[in-house]
């Protein structure tokens, strides 16, 4: 069966955190009189991260009240990373800091649903506009929230994209079947007309590969080979690669 639609990942594939997400941390962090360093950020956030439940909440909730539940998801991701680099914010810390953390982390939280903090895969428009001249539907799969569809506009993608699914907004995050599957219903194809790109194999290919989608893996430059995942190194070279699935 032809491939009818292309989904991408956002974070790591479409467009990266530049420089870093530790460097944006500590950056934004030094303006509020606290100093910190960012391989410090960046190794607790790694840490931090995984250990959260799935950005994920119920499909029924009013827009208000999602708003307010993924500001608390992030609030506490951003909150136990500073605390794990010995940041003492806990009201219970022996020598508690002068410092801003709601202030901190509310400009924290806006800067990242602008284009400020991001780049684009030097490829993103290109090849997101090759496939919709082929005919194919397009999208975003991602484990993110209700700042995704916005952002995409101010980074020039919104236009170019058919569909946008993420998490917070669905009840499911990858590599949970449910998410691709309502990527497929809003593009108007069967999981087997689909194909997902994304950088991480467990969420990404693997997650899209157990729900009935075609799969590549969007290889990083620090990436080694994953045996049985077929990769693509280059976000341009998909194009290439469709022309035996379309």
């Amino acid at each position: 069966m032809a491939v009818r639609a292309v989904f991408f990942d956002f974070v790591g594939t479409l467009a990266f955190v530049e420089p870093d997400v530790g460097t944006v941390y500590a950056d934004r962090a030094r303006s509020f009189g606290l100093n910190l360093e960012a391989a410090a950020v960046a190794r607790a956030f790694a840490r931090v991260l995984p250990c959260r439940p799935p950005l994920a909440f119920p499909p029924d909730l009013s827009d208000d009240a999602r708003r307010a539940a993924e500001f608390a998801w992030w609030r506490a991701v951003v909150a136990d990373t500073l605390q794990a680099c010995g940041v003492p914010l806990r009201p219970s810390a022996p020598k508690p800091l002068n410092f801003a953390f709601e202030s901190y982390f509310a400009d924290l939280y806006e800067v990242f649903a602008t284009p400020a903090v991001w780049r684009l895969d030097p490829a993103a428009r290109s090849v997101l506009e090759t496939l919709r001249q082929r005919g194919l539907r397009t999208g975003v799969v991602s484990n993110f929230d209700s700042r995704l569809p916005v952002l995409l506009e101010r980074l020039g993608l919104g236009a170019l994209l058919d569909v946008i699914v993420y998490s917070s907004a669905v009840g499911a995050a990858k590599p949970e079947s449910a998410i691709f599957h309502e990527a497929c219903r809003r593009a108007g194809v069967v999981p087997t007309e689909a194909l997902h790109v994304g950088d991480d194999p467990d969420l990404d290919y693997w997650g899209a590969r157990r729900a009935g989608l075609r799969a590549r893996w969007r290889v990083r430059g620090d990436d080694s080979a994953v045996p049985d995942i077929p990769a693509v190194d280059r976000l341009r070279d998909l194009t290439e690669v469709l022309r035996g699935l379309c």
